[in-house]
């Protein structure tokens, strides 16, 4: 039981590791509350800001 709890903890700080090396991939430092935001609230806010990217640089491209 011990055990299981030691492999959850672990692996719920591997997460937080993998969620905050995202994170340092996303611009946020653009938003005035970005230091507000919890690392839930900017990971759940990634895929728009990575789409938001993807059509601003095919705009940028385009043109």
């Amino acid at each position: 039981m011990h055990a299981d709890k030691q492999q959850m903890e672990k692996e719920l700080e591997d997460f937080k590791s993998a969620a905050q090396a995202v994170m340092e991939m996303v611009d946020f430092s653009a938003e005035g509350e970005a230091g507000e935001q919890s690392l839930l609230e900017k990971l759940r806010a990634t895929p728009q800001k990575v789409a938001s990217y993807i059509a601003e640089a095919t705009r940028t491209y385009i043109s």
